[in-house]
């Protein structure tokens, strides 16, 4: 491996040629042949020559001293800090750092330039020929851009003529001419246009407008146009009051002619027009207040419980059972962390895509108060307890009333049609087919077969513990008490409690291992015995009985 900088090899070139960048160039190869005649240097195998501020890499080379130029060929890679270039042959100005591609291609961050010869001028400048432009890292890529002619700056702009956008290498539409931001920075301008493809929607084009007013908040504006569903408006509000604290915001508004012929709503007679402008709304925010104080929010909702399964991208919630909204205050402090929290919950699980939301059950408040690990008394044990009250709420019945037994493959009994009298397939076993069949209350608590749904929990856990060495092994004996107290919105229903004493034995020890490289392995097996010493529990229905037989109130799903 031969490794010399070139002032090295040519002591008289200060004289020869007076150029003080050639005494900043080094390089690497398998083999070098020199010529002091020609003043020239052959490489072979290997090379790899760093000059200003770049390094060329390639299996040949050959740097002419009296031009201040460098031929390199044979898989050429030229590494500057703000771009990579590629090719199959490269002419390069070690002087002023311009080269010439063949076949050569740029990459900067998910920027991508390729072109049958690709030019980088003095300043910094990319000029490619008959090239393609793309910010997609897949391959094929989503979409391109392929011009006749690109000539494109890092950090500002790249200008292309005669160009023809191209989805997944098809071409789909062609355009005279167009500017493209490269700005790192937030940029106000027209973003590249979106491409997809669902049984649903069809093939879907999306063309984005991203604006930002200023420095903390910045606007996407997006129409989506479906096949299949329509013209869809999105947009996306952000922003930044400080470096903690920020909130984003979504909404998107659709007349989905596609719900006409979609059984989930003719079922239920939902396909009328009012019913086809289907939208959803998303909004998240934290804020950090004086004090070691936080403030947070996130609320999700839609329109119709089918949106979230439709456009699982837009709301991320799609697989989840409820659509889940709340809102909460904490505070943390060196040993204490106070929060109270309101949650609302939309249950996702009804077919009917406009049910009420009468079965969900709400957070309203859940307020908690936990302590970190302590000293007790100045000793070497530690404690720590967690306190916690929940109101659970709901808008409807306070318990589901279960009136009839749940029999597989039987009538059942508790359905019927509201106004319109009861239809013979309500009694059937396959009642659920039929939306027009309701669960039927009779407007009684049943202590024997109703199950509770609401009511205020108050929960207190405290544990007192020691960790103690030997040799290498952590023990760690525990000892936990926890309380739990139940008040229910039922008059004749009285409150439960329940509470135990629990012990625990842990003992954990630590391998590990440093490779040669610099990794470190490491493995921490954990034993643990734990023993409920003492419990009592008051005797209620909340807490179950196995006597009790099972009883369903079961709603269309």
């Amino acid at each position: 491996m031969i490794f010399l900088p070139l002032f090295f090899l040519f002591p008289n070139l200060a004289q020869a040629n007076p150029q003080e960048i050639l005494k900043s160039v080094i390089i690497e190869a398998n083999e070098s042949e020199q010529s002091l005649d020609q003043k020239t240097i052959t490489l072979k195998g290997g090379v790899k020559v760093s000059f200003k501020n770049q390094i060329l890499n390639a299996e040949y080379a050959r740097i002419d001293l009296t031009k201040n130029s460098l031929f390199a060929s044979g898989g050429v890679q030229i590494i500057s800090p703000d771009a990579v270039m590629m090719g199959e042959e490269a002419l390069i100005d070690i002087q002023t750092g311009a080269a010439f591609l063949n076949q050569g291609s740029l990459m900067s961050g998910n920027i991508y330039f390729e072109g049958r010869s690709l030019q980088k001028t003095e300043n910094n400048e990319f000029i490619a020929e008959y090239g393609k432009y793309t910010t997609c890292q897949n391959c094929p890529e989503t979409w391109s851009f392929v011009s006749s002619k690109i000539r494109a700056q890092l950090g500002g702009y790249a200008y292309m003529k005669n160009i023809v956008l191209r989805f997944g290498g098809v071409p789909v539409f062609w355009m005279p001419y167009i500017v493209v931001p490269l700005k790192s920075e937030r940029q106000t301008g027209l973003l590249t246009p979106d491409l997809e493809l669902s049984s649903r929607g069809g093939v879907t084009i999306a063309q984005s407008f991203f604006w930002a007013p200023s420095p903390s908040k910045d606007f996407t504006f997006t129409a989506k146009n479906y096949e299949l569903r329509g013209l869809k408006a999105l947009v996306n509000y952000n922003y930044v009051l400080d470096k903690n604290s920020f909130g984003q915001l979504d909404f998107a508004t659709l007349n989905d002619r596609s719900t006409i012929n979609d059984p989930r709503f003719i079922k239920y007679n939902r396909i009328d027009d009012l019913h086809k402008n289907r939208w959803f709304f998303k909004y998240e925010h934290f804020y950090e207040l004086p004090d070691d104080t936080i403030h947070r929010v996130k609320l999700n909702n839609a329109n119709d419980l089918q949106y979230p399964k439709d456009f699982p991208l837009e709301t991320l919630l799609h697989g989840d059972s409820a659509m889940e909204s709340r809102t909460s205050l904490t505070h943390n402090s060196s040993q204490l962390h106070k929060s109270i929290e309101v949650g609302y919950y939309i249950n996702l699980l009804d077919s009917d895509p406009f049910a009420e939301n009468r079965n969900s059950v709400h957070r309203f408040p859940e307020i908690r108060l936990s302590q970190t690990h302590s000293s007790f008394f100045y000793s070497d044990w530690k404690y720590n307890f967690d306190l916690s009250y929940t109101y659970f709420a709901r808008n409807f019945f306070t318990y589901d009333d279960m009136s009839a037994p749940y029999q597989i493959q039987s009538p059942n009994q508790k359905r019927f049609v509201p106004a319109t009298g009861s239809l013979a397939e309500c009694s059937t076993f396959d009642w659920y087919q039929y939306p027009e069949c309701q669960p039927l209350s009779d407007g009684k608590f049943n202590i024997e077969k109703d199950l509770i749904r609401s009511g205020q929990r108050l929960d207190f856990n405290t544990q007192l513990f020691k960790t103690y060495k030997i040799s290498e092994i952590l023990l760690t004996p525990s000892l936990g008490f926890k309380n739990q107290s139940y008040e229910f919105d039922i008059p004749e229903v009285t409150g439960a409690y329940r509470q135990f004493l629990r012990a625990e034995m842990r003992a954990s020890t630590q391998f590990y291992h440093i490779s040669e490289n610099g990794y470190k392995h490491e493995v921490t097996p954990e034993l643990s015995f734990v023993s409920i010493q003492w419990i009592s529990e008051g005797t209620h229905p909340f807490f179950g009985d196995s006597a009790r037989t099972p009883y369903s109130a079961n709603t269309n799903i």
